[in-house]
Order: structure tokens, then sequence, then C-alpha cells
């Protein structure tokens, strides 16, 4: 691949001229694109309006891939971000050895019924003032597509590059290799659209958080398999990393001062995430358009906090058979000084977001009653209730996270049962049942939905059968986080979005892929198209074109949703 830069003085936006590669373009954002229902578009997940026509589109120079940027406002970290990404857009759309790479479109062609695409144009309307631009909550990843015979070329638009990331992404998803299409044998492999031109898609999505959640405590996953989990979410346009990095069963993350918080409480020495790794995979997601948010789950699922520093958890015998019971001993000043210290490990090892996950579920009060040292601390205090125990705690660590500018994410027991006056700019986190959202929005809060997908439940609602060869990805496609149980339109703006979540106790790096997919697939396009996208026919179609297309073929191991035959199945396994 060649690449180029051309100053241009005068431009108010970035033109990225892609030779032979047929991408984004001239329609302006006010222009009326078409909604239409299908069961065969190709791109996942499926764009807020898309139309198509009757021409068989070609790429027939797929070798002479020459990127010209003719910039003026694109900031180095934009031109960074758009580079990179359009030479791992290119590796993936132009994959096979085997299409013919012939220099001129063929003179056999009726261009009435076959058109040659040769260029296109990538541009970005208002470039990133910063020089390391972050992807953050409400980014603008709106893009359009115009791939039209009568302008010569391909043009993607955005206003942002994560927009521009998008549509490199949705661009990709059209191109496939064929030998003949609509009847018509090329006699040789090109590049073709899956759709027929004129191709106009104007995309933007439903929801601004589109999330998955890793538990990398129940198993330790490699940074490798991290940074290939981050790349499958950029393929399906989800948008945030939700890194639940330690738990009750292991501490993973190297922490400043406090060594023993991972050498004795990571499951082997190699198994922990230092700091290098750490600020690696948020610069892998930086770079693909994904948040990477952390979790550090307190005060309750704190078993593996005591593993190097036993004063810091509870005490409580007869709870102690389940190391999930374990919360941090919050009479223990010492408990404070090392939560503040992981805290700012965070920030220490380049998490910038605004968002800190500090969970808050499932809190075993009883063990705290039964601490000797933590009764005498609530008669110290002159509490009545363990609850209040909690208030104090929650109080102690605003104080911590305040000060480095972070907002607090928590589950929802945290605002719902416990009683805690959760600060207003809290996102709560529902997890047990979909009507819980609710709730929460009565209360004002921003939400994001997580249950109904629990990907380590293989079964997703209670009182349900399955036949083993039925997968549930249905169920996971019509969860909708505000939609058909009753929530006020005034009040659906409070809904983020969601997450799925990959609880790991029986899952790591080997048996990932299949346990997640297909089923994020349909998380993801429930958070992304429109709510009118229901259609479970039309999707299952899809989603088998994007499970063998989209995942499969760039090494992603992602299981069938019906017979068939997908070839990068035995090119890649």
């Amino acid at each position: 691949m060649h690449l180029s830069r051309k100053g241009y003085a005068s431009s108010c936006s970035v033109w990225i001229i892609i030779m032979m590669m047929a991408v984004f373009m001239s329609v302006v954002f006010s222009e009326k694109v078409s909604s239409q229902t299908t069961n065969t578009f190709k791109i996942w997940p499926l764009p807020e309006q898309y139309s198509t026509g009757s021409i068989i589109g070609i790429i027939p120079n797929w070798k002479s891939f020459n990127i010209v940027f003719q910039e003026n406002p694109l900031s180095q970290g934009d031109y960074d971000i758009i580079s990179d990404a359009l030479t791992r857009y290119g590796s993936m759309i132009f994959f096979s050895e085997n299409v013919d790479s012939s220099s001129n479109c063929p003179d056999s062609f009726n261009h009435t019924t076959v058109f040659c695409v040769t260029q296109a144009v990538l541009t970005v309307n208002y470039p990133s003032k910063d020089m390391i631009p972050e992807p953050y909550l409400g980014m603008d990843e709106s893009y359009i597509i115009n791939i039209n015979p009568s302008q010569g070329y391909a043009q993607l638009t955005a206003n942002t590059v994560w927009g521009a990331l998008r549509a490199l992404e949705s661009f990709s998803q059209l191109i496939t290799p064929v030998d003949n299409l609509n009847g018509i044998s090329f006699g040789k492999k090109y590049y073709t659209f899956g759709e027929l031109l004129p191709i106009v898609v104007k995309d933007s999505p439903r929801f601004k958080w589109r999330g998955f959640l890793v538990d990398t405590a129940r198993h330790y996953y490699s940074v490798k398999k991290l940074l290939q989990i981050i790349d499958s979410l950029a393929y399906i346009k989800m948008n945030v990393f939700h890194w639940h990095i330690v738990d009750a069963q292991s501490f993973p993350l190297v922490v400043n001062g406090y060594p023993d918080l991972s050498g004795k409480g990571a499951y082997q020495k190699q198994a922990i995430y230092s700091g290098e790794d750490i600020l690696a995979i948020i610069e892998y997601g930086r770079r693909r358009g994904v948040r990477v948010v952390p979790e550090i789950d307190v005060p309750g699922h704190a078993g593996s906090w005591g593993f190097g520093y036993p004063e810091i958890t509870a005490n409580c015998p007869s709870y102690a058979h389940n190391i999930n019971n374990i919360p941090l001993n919050i009479a223990n000043p010492k408990t404070y000084d090392v939560l503040a210290a992981v805290v700012k490990q965070l920030t220490l090892s380049g998490f910038t977001d605004k968002y800190y996950h500090f969970g808050g579920d499932e809190l075993v009060m009883g063990c705290w009653l039964e601490d000797p040292a933590i009764r005498n601390f609530m008669k110290q205090k002159g509490f009545t209730q363990p609850v209040q125990l909690l208030f104090y705690f929650e109080d102690m660590l605003r104080n911590i996270y305040l000060p480095l500018n972070k907002t607090m994410i928590c589950w929802e027991e945290l605002a719902l049962e416990y009683g805690y006056s959760v600060p207003k700019d809290t996102i709560v986190h529902v997890w047990k049942e979909r009507k819980t959202l609710l709730d929460v929005v009565k209360m004002g809060y921003q939400t994001l939905l997580s249950g109904g997908w629990y990907l380590d439940q293989q079964i997703p609602n209670r009182n349900q059968t399955f036949y083993e060869w039925v997968d549930t990805w249905i169920n996971f496609y019509l969860n909708d986080p505000t939609e058909g149980f009753g929530m006020p339109e005034s009040q659906k703006k409070l809904v983020l979005g969601g997450e799925g979540a990959m609880w790991s106790e029986q899952v790591d790096d080997a048996n990932f892929d299949s346990r997640v997919f297909p089923r994020t697939l349909a998380i993801a396009e429930r958070l992304w198209s429109p709510s009118s996208v229901t259609d479970v026919t039309s999707a299952r179609v899809r989603m088998e074109y994007a499970r063998c297309n989209v995942l499969v073929r760039r090494g992603v191991a992602c299981g069938p949703v019906m017979p068939g035959y997908c070839q990068a199945t035995y090119d890649n396994f």
C-alpha cells in the first residue's frame, strides 16, 4: 500500500482518496434516503436508512491501493487513526490472492448493467482538535456511504473520525469476491459489491452506549485475546469494552505500592495486567473507536483483596465457604489507603474515560456483623444498621474518585435496594430484569441494561426450555431497552444503551468466541439499529451472512445460526 500526504490550505474538510477501494460519498447529511425492509442487505447492524439499485459494481484493480490525504484541519491524531484504519481494512477487504488483479475494467462488460469502481473518497467534516482524540460517551458516529455510477467513484462522509471508522466497517462488509453475479459470469474472480448500485446508506446509532463486559477475574484472559475481543466489537459497531478486572476469585491488576494484591491475588505470576498491558489495550480500543471502561467491584466481591492483605477484608468464618460473600473491611483505615491506590492505579495505567464502574452488587452485610472489629466500629460511629456501613463506605469512595474527575457507574442494588442516596450523575446499571429500568428512570438516573443479555447463561430466561439445537439469540435480539414494557417516552432518553455480559466462571481464551457469538451479534443490532428492526426471519439470514463474512472470515470463531456452508470456516479454522 502506498500512502502520501499533500497539503491543501483552503480546504475545510479532509479528503482521503483511496485508489481502487471505492468508498464514502458526496451526499450531504440533509439528503433524504429511503428506508427499506429487506432480508438480504449485507451490513450488520442493519443501517438506519439505505437504498440500492440495479447495477452490478465491481472493483477491477484491487492491488493499486493508493491513499492520498489532502489535509489541512486534520489533526495528527485523526490522521493516525484513519491511516491505521485504512491499512487495517485494506487487508480485511482484499484478503484473497485468488482474485484477478488486472488493471482495467473488462471491455466485455455492458456498463449499463456492470460498473467498475476504481477509487473512493473519504471526508471527515469536523476533524478533532485533539492531538490524541479519545472516544467518549455521545461521540458522533454517524456516516453516509454513496456508491453511485453517475459520479464515477465511491464516497464516504462522516462528521468525525469515529463516524469514519463506522463507515469503513460498513463499506468493508459490502465487498466480497465472486466470479458471477445476477447471472453474469466474469470468467475470473473480482471483488464486487454485495448490493446493486447505486448504494446509499445514511446511518447513525440508536443508543450511545453499546457495550460488552469481560470478566478477567473468574478466568484470566491473555492480552492478545483481549485485543481480539476489541476487534470483534469494532466489527459489529459496539463502542464500549467494559473491563471487569478484579473480583472475589482473583486480583490480576498490578497496583503500585501494594505488590501483594496481584502477587498473591493473581492465579499465576504471569496472569497479571501491568500498566503497560493496560495502556496497550486502551490504545488499541481508541484506534477502533472503542472506549475501555474499568470496573472495580466494591465493597462486596472482595475476597481476592485479602489474599495479599487479609486485614482489609472482613473476618466472617461462617460465610467463608463462598468467597463471593467476603466484602472489604470498612472499619480498617488501611482499606481506604489500598482502595485509593487501586483507583489511582487505574488513572496511572491510562484509563482516560470519564466513567469508572464501582460495582456495589450482591453485598453480604451479614459478614460485616460477624466481624468483631466491624461491630465495634459500628458502636463508635453510632450505627444501628449494617446498611449505614455501606453508606459510610460509599462516601469514602466518592472522596477518592471525585478528585480524579471521574463519574460513577454502579449496579442496580446500590440505587434501588440499599437506600443509598446515589449521586444524580451516576449511571445505574440494571442486570436482574429489564423492567427494573422503569424504577431507575423514574428516579431520574441515566441507566444501562444488561438484564437479558448475560452470555454466561446458555438459557437466558427462567422457566424456559430450549432444545439443544435452538440458539437463544432471538431472546437477545428482542430484548429491547426501551420498547415493549411501558416506559414513558419522556424517560427513554435516560436509557443510554446497554451491554452484553460474559461472566467467566466457565469461559477463557479457549472457548470465549463460541460462547459469545452469535448472540452478541443480536445485542449489537438491537443497540444500533432502529427500534422497528425486529423481524427475526430477516435477521437470521443476515446474521448468517455476517457471522461468515464479517466474523469467521476475520478469525472470530462464531458459530452458525442455521444450516449452510461457510468457506471461511475451512480457510481459517
